[in-house]
């Protein structure tokens, strides 16, 4: 995985080598950082459609290729995945963006299952809702 690679992206989740040998590497926490957040505006404010947020959606599910998130309502959260052009709402409605840290930022539609994946950019990619302007 590209995030264990990056010793700053390691950091910013409290992420540290706890063992090694030739083959393999065991990683510990060294903090609690969550995985989704709700979205902070530049004063820390949060951000959210109607208001909705908070600990509204949470991680179902994280493997190598794929994210589930499941949401109880529709609002916009701060991902703790960095962002890439090849992370695509595989399905369910969602909108994604980079925020400014480079995490991925995800407005969350309507509540309900959102699974993301990769693939390749091209005119085949399943294309955002039309209401993901910001």
């Amino acid at each position: 995985m590209a995030l264990l690679r990056d010793p700053r992206a390691r950091r910013a989740i409290g992420l540290r080598p706890a063992w090694r040998n030739r083959h393999w590497v065991l990683y510990r926490f060294t903090r609690d950082a969550p995985l989704l957040i709700q979205a902070r505006d530049r004063d820390g404010d949060p951000i959210g459609i109607d208001g909705f947020g908070g600990d509204r959606a949470r991680v179902s599910e994280l493997t190598a290729d794929r994210v589930v998130l499941r949401g109880t309502a529709a609002g916009d959260f701060a991902l703790r995945v960095r962002y890439s052009p090849f992370l695509e709402v595989k399905h369910g409605s969602a909108c994604l963006s980079t925020d400014s840290g480079g995490w991925t930022h995800v407005r969350l539609m309507v509540h309900g299952t959102v699974t993301l994946g990769t693939g390749l950019p091209g005119p085949w990619r399943r294309a955002q809702p039309a209401n993901c302007d910001r």
